[in-house]
């Protein structure tokens, strides 16, 4: 029920601080064209190399209508000395009567979504860029068998101004990582919860939110040294300490802090919100359930408040708890778990209460599971399939989604 892991992501999160050289966004590169065409160029434009910002893909000097493909790679984050895995897409282009291609919005974005592995694999992976430092994706326009130009396109998950600290179970009694952007002022702040596959898997998003100026500490539960290695029995008083801590940084805003979450981490952070109201003031819950299920394995409670079972199972999350505005997210064609109607019974039940903050409850139709990954752009995981949804479905969801969470915090200060 979580975003996709692979090997631990607090040694990876470590790791991903060795980067390689800056390459700028929006380079381009020219070579001499086949069947007709003369020296074929192609340009890319971003407006900043982050790794949500949309691209524009200019290819020029093709044959009036003629064909060609654009490839893509890029490498996945490399571990220790391990070089990572390469990603790859072939996008058949088709010029116009002036020999000139362009890719914009999302499906002129295929070339970064739907990327696969360039090497089949049988175990479910997800793509994971470095979660700080630039990552390139070479690019190359063939014609005729032959390439004819060449560009490159950098994209980072947060600026090198991000700061990163590590929080570990023996000195502060937590497991995460906390990334902080520089300026000055206090800013709202977000606790960001991953799903049931263990380990921290929000680190690419809190990276990515720190990019855009919200304190965010990406926090893991399970699955790592120290903590369950399952989701059962996690006590909610480890998610509030988690919020303490970031209630009392200096940079953090005391009054806006969020409990963020994804899956598993989407009903952890509605039930947090709802239980230490005085520390959560908002929450946004991810493809979430809208009621305590069951942990691992199966039948065990997955939630304690006080050593003791929070609520029975299937008992609805009192949402109308929760001292701040609240988002949720689902998806219609959900793979999972039933997120659209979980965001439907959260909606009904704020409702009904005459919930005293903003609320709103988005649903995605045709995404699956996999749209509350929330980051746009990034390749779809291998077993998307088996989260429901499809990878364009899933791509559309992300990209309307993430403004809308940014929006959300915005709107807080």
């Amino acid at each position: 029920m979580g975003v996709m892991r692979g090997s631990s992501v607090s040694e990876r999160a470590l790791g991903l601080l060795v980067v390689a050289a800056v390459v700028v966004a929006g380079c381009g590169g020219r070579g001499r064209g086949a069947g007709g065409a003369g020296d074929v160029t192609i340009a890319v434009r971003a407006a900043s190399n982050l790794a949500d910002a949309p691209v524009e893909v200019d290819v020029r000097g093709l044959a009036g209508h003629g064909r060609a493909m654009l490839a893509a790679d890029w490498r996945r984050f490399a571990l220790g000395r391990s070089p990572g895995a390469v990603w790859t897409s072939r996008t058949p282009l088709r010029a116009n009567a002036d020999g000139t291609v362009v890719l914009r919005g999302l499906d002129g974005m295929r070339f970064l979504w739907a990327m696969r592995p360039a090497r089949p694999t049988d175990v479910p992976v997800a793509f994971e860029p470095p979660a700080t430092g630039p990552s390139d994706v070479a690019l190359r326009v063939i014609v005729g068998g032959r390439t004819v130009a060449r560009a490159s396109l950098s994209r980072r998950i947060s600026p090198a101004s991000v700061r990163i600290h590590r929080l570990t179970l023996r000195r502060d009694g937590l497991d995460g990582l906390l990334f902080s952007p520089v300026g000055s002022g206090r800013r709202p702040a977000v606790l960001a919860l991953g799903g049931s596959g263990g380990g921290n898997e929000m680190v690419w998003l809190a990276g990515l939110l720190a990019a855009h100026g919200y304190p965010t500490l990406a926090l893991a539960y399970a699955g790592e040294p120290g903590l369950p290695s399952r989701v059962a029995r996690i006590p909610l008083e480890y998610f509030a300490r988690a919020g303490g801590i970031l209630r009392g940084r200096a940079d953090v805003d005391p009054a806006h802090v969020v409990a963020l979450g994804a899956s598993y981490g989407g009903e952890a952070g509605l039930l947090v919100a709802a239980d230490f109201p005085h520390v959560f003031h908002g929450a946004v819950g991810l493809v979430p359930s809208a009621v305590v299920t069951s942990g691992f394995p199966l039948g065990r409670p997955a939630w304690t408040l006080h050593n003791r079972t929070v609520f029975e199972q299937g008992q609805p999350i009192p949402v109308e708890r929760i001292s701040g505005p609240v988002l949720t997210e689902g998806a219609g064609q959900d793979g999972t778990w039933d997120s659209a109607g979980a965001v439907s019974q959260v909606e009904q039940r704020l409702t009904d209460h005459g919930f005293g903050f903003a609320h709103v409850g988005l649903v995605y139709p045709q995404a699956g599971h996999g749209s509350g990954a929330a980051i746009p752009y990034l390749p779809t995981p291998t077993d998307q399939a088996s989260r429901g949804g499809t990878p364009r479905a899933d791509a559309a969801a992300k990209a309307a989604l993430w403004p809308r969470i940014l929006t959300f915090l915005d709107h807080l200060s």
